[in-house]
């Protein structure tokens, strides 16, 4: 529990600030509940709004935001990565759960 608890309670430690963080979770939980196709949509936003919006003294797009290409090609392949691995383990555990609910006469056992 210490490994998800230290870094959104002290982003010093980790090195990664905390809105990377918080996108991080919505990108697991996202993939998670909906799969691939939203966790993409997720990713995208979510580099938009922390990388080039600007919000004081009021919302509006960064113009100055090119020098963050590298910074966002990279949390972007983070979080396609975090995003398929997490639509493939709840996949995978929904087709472990039709498996075990197949009767054995389906795969040649009985």
């Amino acid at each position: 529990m210490n490994f998800i608890v230290v870094p959104l309670l002290r982003p010093q430690y980790t090195g990664v600030p905390l809105e990377v963080l918080l996108l991080f979770l919505a990108i697991v939980l996202t993939a998670i509940v909906w799969g691939m196709g939203p966790c993409v949509v997720i990713t995208l936003v979510g580099i938009v709004v922390i990388n080039h919006f600007e919000w004081y003294p009021y919302p509006t797009l960064d113009p100055e935001s090119s020098s963050l290409a590298i910074q966002d090609l990279i949390v972007l392949a983070t979080g396609l990565l975090i995003g398929y691995l997490a639509g493939q383990n709840v996949e995978s555990q929904k087709q472990a759960v039709r498996y075990r609910a197949a009767p054995a006469s389906v795969w040649g056992w009985a």
